[in-house]
């Protein structure tokens, strides 16, 4: 159980590998059903909301498949003695992350009637984070930067808050052309990963790469895909590849030059001993990938999120 419970924490979360979690929490929630007065119920179901919360990322799990583990943790919440409260916070996630944003506004009012904490909470700062990030989504900044003051003045931090509210705002301010704020929170994030040692931060980088794009330093921009493109390459999870392969799109199509210096993995189907690629293959690879991705994940949800997330970060210049 204890080893379970640490490469639950250790490898699926901060070590983002997130695909992992399906092979070892299955065992523990059985665990915690044939053990039932067990005191280790508690760090199970804390690190259930977490598996939901990853779901989305992977096109062969169905939207019937995210919707049933939902009621499950509902279910299995309620009769731990908690509230609704997390199970509408990871509801609006879910379904902000599937594009159904109906369903996701519904089970924001429903989240946000709570007034009190439930023990089976996250952090302050991480359910202030996922309120932000669905007004974002939503395309309500104003909102957006209403409710992350306690985030944005050091109020409410954690490992992964203020790093991923950074994250969250610059692309759409950054569309929005509100570059003076993009740049302040840009500049903040970039402070942020030097001091962070999570390994999950290849999901951060996308809009730094844009950010130094928006203001032509493609140096900058080059630099931070070659230091994460074999991170991004090898993840597991198509979803945590798309912003990054978009962003770099973004990149590539302001290269003057016919051909760029880079070191990339020895994995990578281009890859040249020589470091030596040409922009328009490498672009090539990156839009088959990114409209090979955009066209499973829409699939899947019945709409056409990924499509228009491209065109977005596309759209930044």
């Amino acid at each position: 159980f204890e080893a379970r419970i640490n490469y639950v924490n250790d490898v699926c979360m901060e070590g983002s590998f997130p695909e992992k979690y399906f092979t070892v929490f299955p065992w523990l929630l059985a665990y915690i059903g044939k053990n039932k007065e067990s005191d280790e119920i508690v760090t199970v179901l804390w690190y259930y909301k977490w598996v939901i919360m990853i779901m989305h990322e992977f096109p062969s799990i169905s939207k019937v498949q995210i919707e049933n583990a939902l009621e499950d943790l509902r279910k299995r919440y309620n009769e731990f003695g908690s509230t609704d409260k997390v199970y509408h916070d990871y509801s609006r996630e879910a379904y902000q992350n599937l594009g159904d944003y109906e369903k996701s506004a519904f089970h924001n009012q429903k989240h946000l009637a709570f007034k009190k904490r439930d023990h089976l909470d996250d952090c302050d700062a991480c359910v202030v984070n996922r309120i932000v990030t669905f007004y974002i989504v939503t395309g309500d900044i104003k909102e957006a930067l209403k409710r992350a003051q306690p985030i944005l003045t050091g109020k409410k931090t954690c490992t992964h808050i203020p790093k991923d509210t950074y994250t969250n705002f610059i692309t759409p301010l950054l569309v929005q052309k509100q570059n003076d704020l993009a740049s302040d929170f840009a500049e903040k994030l970039e402070k942020t990963l030097k001091r962070s040692k999570y390994g999950g931060d290849f999901t951060n980088i996308y809009p730094l790469i844009l950010y130094h794009c928006v203001h032509a330093r493609m140096s900058s921009a080059l630099k931070l895909f070659e230091k994460y493109f074999g991170d991004v390459f090898i993840a597991k999870a198509p979803d945590r590849k798309f912003n990054f392969y978009c962003a770099a799109i973004n990149m590539l199509t302001r290269v003057e030059k016919t051909t760029i210096k880079l070191k990339l993995p020895q994995n990578f189907i281009l890859f040249n001993k020589d470091n030596v690629y040409e922009v328009s293959a490498l672009t090539g690879w990156l839009e088959e990938e990114t409209n090979k991705i955009a066209a499973m994940f829409d699939k899947r949800n019945g709409n056409d999120k990924y499509k228009k997330a491209k065109a977005k970060i596309l759209s930044i210049k």
